[in-house]
């Protein structure tokens, strides 16, 4: 199914804030095997939003909308969809019930005028109740001829797979028009052109928190239903492999792929691919994604580190946890971005010992107890340091693995004095991405040399930081 993903807020377009929904929805989206051909953003402008719904359709079937559903004059989402498919907004009674309930709990004294606004629907709309917030979602649907004219149908949806047989729609003019019901799950024109073919748009609240809720307990088995295929997907995430590596290597793979399909992507320090399957039943779907995916771990296997589409800090947290490993930290460079992530896996706290921003050569001394003399030989940024830096938290903390990292972060690089063992001192310069990870496990120490070459703060810490987590996915291996 051809689709767009559309928010409504002027804000967004002020950039007052940071559209993460559009990033969500797009990768929901594709993993269910729906094409995602735009991303549109439109302010808080009933006429630029009805055009905009109108022009859409000329080649998407859906449209999925967040943001507009609040109580405000400028909140217009509900009413502009509503005219552009020729419904009206009524009163919702289970609606209308759920926001006098939900201002009991929260000890309202009072539900103004303008929250009343918010239980509105379109009267043809099918409606998915807000267990988080407010605003409820809705989907509507219809049939557009190309020119102008989108006319709403009544479709019922039973929350559990069942799609209802839609009535019939009407011009207002004495014309009938007939809805389709049915969907064939490959996409509902064939030839190519959308026009003349059934319109679905859904609409979710903007805030991020309240908008996925919506997605998964709601707007997401809505939209399968429209479905007769059963989708299978799992997305690998690998470290330590770029996406044109990655792709290259697995092109037997790619290279004439039918079903289960294989779509390469890629974030910055790392990257992913996705492995999806559609067939008759479910269970045909995940055999033919477990059977590509052992195919897969066949060309790069020692890169991949989670097969559920989990972030590496959480896979490590988890096998720390689990294997009841206790760790350290004790950070130069990275300022404390490991020891951050970390603590964002719940239950950490029955193996994590403590973390250490040892940031000046002071701290390295004082804290970790690395010898002066090794700093003056080979500087504070230097593998010796990193690996005696692991070494000494180790003796202060007892843990059995300990993680440091040190290096130039950036901009620029980094020219320091060095004195030898002699006592002859010189320049030494640094270059920036040079960083150095020691990791102390049961007795021994290595040291990871990372070199990104990149003269961007930002990404080397993260660069680091991420390369700290995979260096202790492999102790643990």
């Amino acid at each position: 199914m051809r689709c767009a993903i559309l928010t409504i807020g002027t804000e967004i377009l002020f950039g007052q804030i940071v559209n993460t929904n559009t990033v969500y929805l797009t990768r929901e989206l594709n993993n269910m095997g729906f094409d995602v051909l735009y991303h549109h953003t439109v302010g808080d402008n009933a006429g630029r939003l009805k055009e905009l719904i109108l022009e859409t359709y000329k080649d998407c079937d859906l449209i999925v909308c967040t943001g507009g559903l609040g109580p405000t004059e400028d909140d217009l989402t509900k009413e502009t969809i509503a005219e552009a498919f020729g419904d009206k907004l009524e009163m919702h009674q289970k609606s209308l019930t759920e926001l006098e309930a939900f201002a009991k709990r929260r000890g309202w004294k009072e539900i103004t005028p303008n929250n009343y606004k918010q239980a509105m629907m379109p009267t043809k709309a099918t409606v998915f109740q807000n267990d988080v917030g407010t605003a409820p979602a809705f989907a509507l649907e219809g049939e557009y001829d190309g020119v102008g004219d989108l006319i709403a149908c009544q479709a019922g949806f039973d929350g559990e797979g069942d799609l209802i047989a839609c009535q019939a729609g009407f011009d207002g003019e004495g014309d009938l028009i007939a809805c389709r019901a049915g969907f064939d799950g490959e996409g509902l024109d064939i030839e190519g052109s959308a026009i003349n073919q059934r319109k679905i748009i859904v609409t979710m609240p903007g805030p991020p928190r309240e908008m996925k809720w919506m997605w998964e307990n709601h707007i997401k088995p809505y939209l399968l239903s429209f479905s007769d295929k059963a989708l299978s997907y799992k997305i690998i995430r690998t470290f330590g492999i770029g996406e044109s590596k990655l792709e290259t290597v697995l092109l037997p793979l790619i290279d004439g792929q039918t079903d289960p399909t294989i779509a390469t992507y890629a974030k910055e320090g790392e990257s992913s691919l996705r492995i999806a399957s559609q067939r008759a039943t479910k269970e045909e779907a995940d055999a033919a994604v477990d059977e590509m995916l052992e195919k897969v771990r066949g060309y790069i296997g020692k890169y991949i580190y989670s097969t559920s589409d989990e972030e590496i800090h959480e896979v490590v947290g988890r096998a720390l946890i689990e294997k009841g490993i206790s760790i350290s930290v004790c950070e130069s460079c990275t300022g404390g971005m490991f020891a951050e992530k970390l603590v964002e896996v719940s239950g950490i706290s029955e193996v994590f010992d403590r973390g250490l921003v040892t940031y000046s050569n002071r701290a390295k001394i004082e804290e970790l107890g690395v010898s002066e003399a090794l700093i003056e030989e080979y500087g504070a940024e230097s593998p010796e340091v990193a690996a005696e830096m692991a070494r000494g938290l180790a003796i202060k903390t007892g843990s059995r693995l300990c993680v440091s990292s040190t290096g130039v972060a950036g901009p620029g690089n980094n020219v320091i004095t060095v004195t030898d063992i002699n006592g002859n001192s010189s320049t030494k310069e640094i270059p920036v991405g040079d960083m150095f990870i020691g990791v102390y496990f049961d007795g021994e120490v290595h040291v990871k040399e990372l070199h990104t070459g990149r003269d961007d703060r930002v990404v080397n810490r993260n660069s680091c930081t991420l390369t700290m987590f995979d260096e202790i996915r492999k102790v643990l291996l």
